[in-house]
């Protein structure tokens, strides 16, 4: 094997060594030539060295086959921080980066090239895209920032939509973000962008679809699974409510579940808005709670029964909404009595008067219905007058009992003598007697009408007018006739 020897030295050889000659700097490791006897020219050197201290407007690299063609090792086991393979640098020279998020950035960039031609006449090169980071800022008030996007066209159109942007402290996406199997982190925020009334989540699903949205609890950690609403109070979270679905019946999850809304007031505390209890009860509260966290006011539907607490019932109209027409019952209590067709008294509404902790009173209760009319001009008598009332009286004597049956005088004019005319007629009947406070008017017969009266009771009082011989009577039914109750002188 033949060896060709070079001029050797130190240094570059530019201007010892003529046209076409050979030398080599036997320190650097570099060989030169000369292309008019003045310069020197390198034709090869150490490869790292050449990397580190030359300055080349490209390298390709080539492989036929499966092979990587460009495959940087950096060799290095002793330190645990991260030491570069490869670097990609953009010099700005003595113009420095600007403030905020630096526009010229240092970008990897991938490309798909062809020799034949498009419809263009020209090469059939795409640019895909690639990925480049920036700097946030000059100043340190700002994150460097990493991106990575897809030239819009890559042909014609080469300009750069962000697939995504990520610093130390965030991560976004600018495109529809697809998983398969799902996206596991420790918190997802999504904001909707500035001035836009669009919803800031949208899951859209076909109908055959089970889930749109699962929230998965780990059972065992918790028997509770919550979807909770906060407010960002200056970096705190303000808590506001939420719904929660919760296991009731130990770890097996062998009882009823329950599902409830409410709103959070202090803290932890929440108050119930709606609760529903499997196979137990389904609550309506009011919103309003004392200290200890009981609601003041709710609607509880149990299995048999609905429980109003601390609630006035407003039915305001009874108009069917099938047809548009006005119901003719504002309110209507039906009771169920095909289990108890032997029960002589059964009752289809109770009223109570519940004096809680305290004793009833000994003198005197009374618990009334009340009836009146309203139109929205008002009366002149007084806007929605009192039209009459059904009372029970409670004495202490419960011989003296009452059931009052009352007419109101809402007008305050007219009236009887009896019963002045501020007041309205009553009927109130005890355990032993009934009282009346105005005239009772009893039926008015001729002695034909009077004796083809059927189904009449003993004792039964009519006013008959030509029962007594053509004059006008009383008469009273013995059970098998009616006998004249003759009228007397006029009063005087």
């Amino acid at each position: 094997m033949s060896i060709i020897k070079p001029k050797r030295g130190t240094g570059t050889p530019a201007g010892s060594i003529v046209a076409n000659e050979i030398a080599m700097d036997t320190t650097s490791r570099t060989l030169y030539t000369s292309t008019d006897g003045s310069d020197a020219v390198i034709i090869g050197n150490d490869t790292e060295y050449f990397l580190a201290n030359n300055t080349i407007s490209g390298l390709t690299n080539e492989t036929p086959t499966y092979n990587g063609v460009i495959k940087s090792i950096r060799q290095n086991t002793a330190q645990n921080f991260v030491l570069t393979g490869a670097e990609i640098v953009r010099d700005l020279g003595s113009d420095g980066a600007v403030s905020g998020n630096e526009p010229r950035t240092a970008s990897l960039d991938f490309s798909i090239k062809s020799d034949a031609t498009n419809t263009n006449n020209a090469p059939q090169n795409i640019y895909a895209g690639g990925f480049y980071g920036g700097s946030g800022s000059n100043d340190g008030t700002g994150a460097n920032y990493l991106a990575c996007f897809a030239y819009d066209d890559g042909i014609t159109s080469f300009s750069k939509p962000i697939i995504w942007e990520g610093t130390k402290d965030y991560f976004k996406t600018e495109v529809e973000l697809q998983a398969n199997e799902g996206i596991l982190t420790e918190k997802v925020t999504i904001t909707a962008p500035i001035g836009s009334t669009n919803a800031n989540l949208i899951i859209d699903q076909d109908q055959y679809t089970t889930n749109g949205i699962e929230l998965l609890a780990d059972k065992s950690a918790s028997d509770r699974n919550q979807l909770w609403f906060n407010y960002d109070n200056n970096g705190t979270k303000e808590y506001v409510g939420g719904h929660m679905w919760r296991v009731d019946g130990g770890s097996a999850g062998s009882g009823d579940h329950y599902y409830r809304v409410a709103s959070w007031t202090n803290g932890p505390q929440s108050d119930v808005i709606f609760d529903h209890h499997k196979n137990d009860y389904t609550r309506i509260a009011n919103g309003y709670y004392d200290s200890s966290n009981t609601p003041l006011g709710e609607m509880r539907l149990n299995q048999d029964t609905v429980t109003i607490d601390g609630l006035g019932l407003n039915v305001e109209t009874g108009r069917r909404g099938s047809t548009g027409t006005l119901s003719p019952n504002t309110l209507r209590v039906s009771t169920d009595m095909s289990q108890d067709t032997s029960v002589s008294i059964q009752n289809s509404a109770t009223y109570v008067l519940d004096y809680g902790s305290s004793a009833i009173p000994t003198t005197y209760t009374q618990n009334t219905m009340t009836f009146t009319v309203q139109n929205d001009a008002g009366e002149t008598a007084g806007d929605d007058p009192v039209v009459g009332r059904i009372s029970a009286v409670r004495n202490a004597d419960p011989l003296l009992n009452q059931m009052i049956l009352r007419s109101s005088n809402h007008g305050n004019t007219g009236g009887n003598a009896d019963n002045g005319a501020t007041q309205g007629g009553d009927m109130t009947l005890t355990s032993y007697k009934l009282n009346v406070n105005v005239p009772v008017a009893l039926p008015v017969y001729t002695v034909t009408e009077a004796n083809a009266l059927s189904n009449v009771d003993d004792g039964s009082l009519i006013y008959v007018s030509n029962g007594n011989a053509g004059a006008k009577t009383l008469a009273v039914w013995d059970g098998s006739d009616w006998k004249v109750v003759a009228l007397g002188a006029t009063i005087s």
